[in-house]
C-alpha cells in the first residue's frame, strides 16, 4: 500500500491531541487514537512482540502463564477474577516498549503478583524461554467488574500478539468473539487454546467456531484436565504450543492491519460528531430558552413602605401645623378611633384584662411581603429553568449523569432576600437625611416669621392648639392685624410645597422599584449564567467539535483515499 508512516503518526497524534480536550465522552475514540499512534511508532524499530493472555473467568490465564514460564509469577486462585491488573514477564535484556497501555511499569518486588488496575506490572526473570517476547496476563474479559474488563480490552489492542484462552464449559462465551474479529482484520498474530480439554468433539466444535469468525487454519492447542482421559493430538499438544510460541512473528501484513485500525477509528469519530453536533445545537437551543426567562414574573413596589415616612414629614411642617389641613386630619382620625371603639365594644362588651402591656417577645417575626415575594419569584425562576432542561432530552440526560454538579449550579434562594435588605438600607439613609434636614417649608416660614414680631410665640400656640387658633384666625380676624395674609398664604404655599415632597418620595419610590427589578433581573441571568456554563461542560464548544472534525477529515484522507470535502 505505500503508506506515508510519518504523516499517518503526525495525523493519528493530532487526532488524539483534539479528542484528549474533549473530555470524557469520547475517552474511548482518544483511546483507539493512542493506541494507534503506539503501533505507528515501532514501525521500523525492533522491540520485543508483547503477547498478550485474553479469556474469560475460570479459563486459567494465569495458571498457563506461569506453566509456560516455569515459575509462579501471576497469582492464581480459586475465588473468580483473581488477577485485577496487567502482569509481564521478561528476561533482563528485554524491554517493554515505552507507552505500553500508556500506563505506569512498575517492577514486581515480590512473586506471585496479583496485578494492579491502571499499571504493568513487570517481572524481571533470570531467563524466558522466547528471548523475542513478553507474556502478559490480564483480567476476565467477562470479569463482574467493569475496570476489569476495561484492563483487558485496552491489552488487546495494544498486543503485537495474542492468546485466546477457554475452557470446555466457556469456549462460545459471546464476549470473545469480537476479539476473534478484530485479530484477524488488524492482521494480528493469534494462537487458541482451550485449556481443560475433556474431549476431542469439544475441541473441534471450537475450531469450527473459529473458522466461523474469519480465521482461516487457526493455530488451535488444547491442555488436558489433569483427570481426564483425553490426549490432544501432537500438533494441538503444549509442546506444540511452545514451538509456536518460539516462532511468532509479527503478521506481513502488518501495514493492512494499521489501516484497519485508522478506518475503525474514523468510522467512530466520524459517528461521534453526527452526536456532538447534535448535542452542540441542544445546547444552544437550550441556552437561548433560559436567557428569555431573565425577566422578573411581577413589578415590585415600595411606595407602601413609605406612606408612614410621608406622614412623619408632613408633621414636622409648620405650614402643616399652620393650616386646617391638620384640624381636618384631626377630625378624621378622632373619628375613626370613636368608631374603632363602639364598634370594638359592640363586638367584644368584655373589659380588657388588667395588666402591662405586652413587651411583644412572644409575637412572630414575620418576613416582609416584598422580601418574600423576592424570594419566592426567584425560587420559581429557578423552577422554570430546570423546567427547560428536563424537557429536553438532552438537558435531562445531562442532569441525570451529573446531579451534582448541576446542583452545586443553584444560587441560594438567600441572595434573593438580600436585594430587599440591600434596597431597605438604601431607603432608610436617604430617609434619615431627609429627616435630619431642616423642611424646606419650615425654612422659608421662619425667615418670614423672622422679620414680623410675635412670630415665635405664634408657633407655639399653633403647636400647642391648632385648632384653637383658626378659631381665633375666623372670629377675631382683626385681633391679629396683618397675620391672616401669611396664615392664608402659608396653606396654599403648604400645598405647593407637600405636592413637591410627595413628587420627591414618588420618585425616590420609583427608583427603588427600579433597582430592586434590576437588580432581580442581574441575579437570574447570574444565574441563567452558572446553568450556562454547567451547559456547555457537557458538550464541546464549536470550535473544538470543528477542530475535530479537521483532525479525523484529514486521517479519514490517509486511510480512504477521499478529497478535501469528503466529511
Amino acid at each position: 500500500m505505500g503508506l506515508d508512516i510519518v504523516h499517518f503518526l503526525s495525523s493519528t497524534v493530532q487526532l488524539e491531541r483534539v479528542l484528549a480536550l474533549l473530555g470524557p465522552s469520547v475517552a474511548q475514540d482518544r483511546l483507539h487514537a493512542g493506541v494507534l499512534a503506539y503501533h505507528l511508532g515501532l514501525v521500523g524499530k525492533q522491540h520485543s512482540l508483547m503477547v498478550v493472555l485474553l479469556g474469560g473467568t475460570g479459563a486459567g490465564k494465569s495458571t498457563l502463564l506461569n506453566r509456560l514460564m516455569g515459575r509462579e509469577i501471576s497469582a492464581t486462585s480459586f475465588l473468580r477474577t483473581f488477577t485485577t491488573g496487567a502482569v509481564a514477564a521478561k528476561s533482563p535484556q528485554q524491554q517493554v516498549p515505552e507507552g505500553f497501555l500508556a500506563e505506569e511499569h512498575q517492577a514486581i518486588v515480590d512473586l506471585p503478583a496479583q496485578g494492579e488496575g491502571g499499571a504493568l506490572l513487570v517481572a524481571t526473570l533470570d531467563a524466558t524461554p522466547w528471548p523475542r517476547l513478553i507474556l502478559v496476563d490480564t483480567p476476565d474479559v467477562d470479569g463482574d467488574k467493569p475496570e476489569h474488563r476495561s484492563e483487558a480490552d485496552k491489552a488487546f489492542r495494544y498486543a503485537d500478539a495474542v492468546i485466546f484462552l477457554v475452557t470446555p464449559e466457556k469456549y462460545q462465551m459471546t464476549e470473545l468473539t469480537p476479539y476473534y474479529r478484530m485479530a484477524g482484520n488488524y492482521a494480528l498474530p493469534a494462537l487458541f487454546v482451550m485449556n481443560k480439554a475433556e474431549q476431542r468433539e469439544m475441541v473441534e466444535d471450537y475450531l469450527g467456531i473459529l473458522e466461523e469468525n474469519g480465521h482461516k487454519s487457526p493455530r488451535l492447542f488444547a491442555v488436558a484436565r489433569d483427570d481426564a482421559g483425553y490426549a490432544p493430538p501432537v500438533e494441538q499438544s503444549l509442546k506444540s504450543m511452545r514451538q509456536a510460541l518460539e516462532a511468532l512473528e509479527a503478521s506481513a501484513d502488518w501495514e493492512n492491519g494499521l489501516v484497519q485500525r485508522a478506518k475503525h477509528l474514523v468510522d467512530r469519530v466520524k459517528g461521534h460528531l453526527k452526536g456532538l453536533d447534535d448535542q452542540r445545537m441542544a445546547a444552544d437551543r437550550l441556552s437561548a430558552k433560559l436567557q428569555e426567562l431573565v425577566q422578573p414574573q411581577q413589578k415590585m413596589d415600595v411606595s407602601p413602605l413609605l406612606r408612614d415616612f410621608k406622614v412623619q414629614m408632613r408633621n414636622n411642617s409648620v405650614l402643616y401645623l399652620t393650616s386646617a389641613t391638620r384640624i381636618m386630619d384631626w377630625g378624621k382620625s378622632l373619628a375613626k378611633k370613636g368608631r374603632s371603639l363602639l364598634l370594638s365594644q359592640w363586638r367584644h362588651p368584655q373589659p380588657p384584662a388588667s395588666g402591662g402591656e405586652s413587651d411583644g417577645s412572644q409575637a412572630e417575626i414575620l418576613e416582609p411581603p416584598l422580601s418574600k415575594s423576592l424570594r419566592e419569584q426567584f425560587i420559581a425562576a429557578q423552577n422554570s429553568m430546570e423546567n427547560v432542561l428536563l424537557g429536553d432530552p438532552y438537558g435531562k440526560k445531562w442532569i441525570t449523569q451529573s446531579e451534582l454538579a448541576y446542583q452545586a449550579t443553584k444560587l441560594p434562594v438567600e441572595d434573593a432576600k438580600q436585594i430587599y435588605q440591600t434596597q431597605m438600607d438604601r431607603l432608610q439613609q436617604w430617609m434619615n437625611q431627609r429627616r435630619d434636614a431642616t423642611p424646606r417649608d419650615t425654612e422659608i416660614l421662619m425667615k418670614l416669621l423672622r422679620l414680623l414680631p410675635g412670630g415665635k410665640k405664634l408657633i407655639k400656640w399653633t403647636e400647642a392648639a391648632p385648632w384653637l387658633m383658626i378659631v381665633i384666625l375666623v372670629t377675631h380676624g382683626a385681633f391679629f392685624g396683618h397675620w391672616d395674609v401669611p396664615l392664608i398664604g402659608g396653606y396654599y404655599l403648604f400645598n405647593f410645597l407637600a405636592q413637591r415632597f410627595s413628587d420627591e418620595v414618588k420618585k425616590r419610590a420609583r427608583q427603588a422599584n427600579s433597582d430592586i427589578e434590576a437588580d432581580f433581573v442581574d441575579l437570574n441571568l447570574q444565574q441563567v449564567r452558572r446553568i450556562v456554563q454547567w451547559i456547555n461542560q457537557q458538550v464541546p464548544s464549536h470550535q473544538m467539535i470543528e477542530q475535530l472534525r479537521r483532525a479525523v477529515e484529514d486521517l479519514s484522507r490517509i486511510v480512504y483515499g477521499q478529497p478535501e470535502n469528503a466529511l
